[in-house]
């Protein structure tokens, strides 16, 4: 890639983050149900890192030869209580974005709307309407589809492992040394394939 992609790629990574800060403000009084949706995306990790947990705590436990089948209904209520909570925060998180997003947009949309009712005629003669629609229209869907599913599913992608690593070294340091270590090399890796997926999209 040559340096002019790569000031490229990085120039559009410095108008992602501004992006992601201008939705932030704009999500105005709804950035408290945002937060909401992360949080429960953040509990559903932590129910995802005590299942793992469970599951290797049941495993070691056979290998040993501790558990009989007085234990199987036991094992089962602990996986059915996670799985449960794993659904209720993954649905509160789903709904929250939703709600949230897309009342947002429904406030931006009004807001634009007013903002044009009080500019001068000429104003509106001499733009494109054009861009004005798509304001009003895919900009805005961008966002909102942006709020709703792919920032709660990225604080989820990160707070997993963490989660997962967290719980399972109090357990055994060396296979949660072992999930840090596949998220180090997994990082690097997605940073790169990102990177390279930016330059093609660049030059087309």
């Amino acid at each position: 890639m040559s340096a002019g992609h790569v000031h490229a790629v990085a120039s559009s990574a410095d108008r992602r983050a501004g992006a992601l800060r201008r939705i932030w403000q704009l999500a105005g009084p709804r950035r408290w149900g945002l937060l909401g949706a992360v949080a429960c995306r953040i509990v559903w990790a932590v129910f995802v890192g005590l299942a793992v947990v469970q599951l290797v705590v049941v495993v070691d436990e056979v290998r040993r030869g501790r558990l009989d089948q007085a234990d199987v209904p036991r094992i089962v209520a602990v996986y059915a209580v996670l799985f449960a909570g794993q659904v209720a925060a993954h649905y509160l998180s789903n709904r929250l974005s939703w709600i949230r997003a897309f009342e947002m947009g429904a406030d931006v949309r009004l807001a634009v709307l007013d903002r044009l009712q009080r500019l001068p005629l000429g104003f509106h003669a001499r733009r494109d309407q054009g861009d004005t629609l798509t304001a009003l229209t895919q900009d805005m869907v961008t966002v909102e589809t942006f709020a709703h599913a792919p920032l709660p599913a990225l604080v989820g992608a990160i707070a997993g492992p963490l989660c997962v690593a967290v719980f399972l070294a109090a357990v055994d340091l060396r296979l949660a040394a072992v999930t840090m270590a596949s998220v180090v090399v997994a990082v690097p890796v997605y940073l790169v394939a990102h990177r390279v997926f930016d330059g093609l999209a660049l030059r087309r």
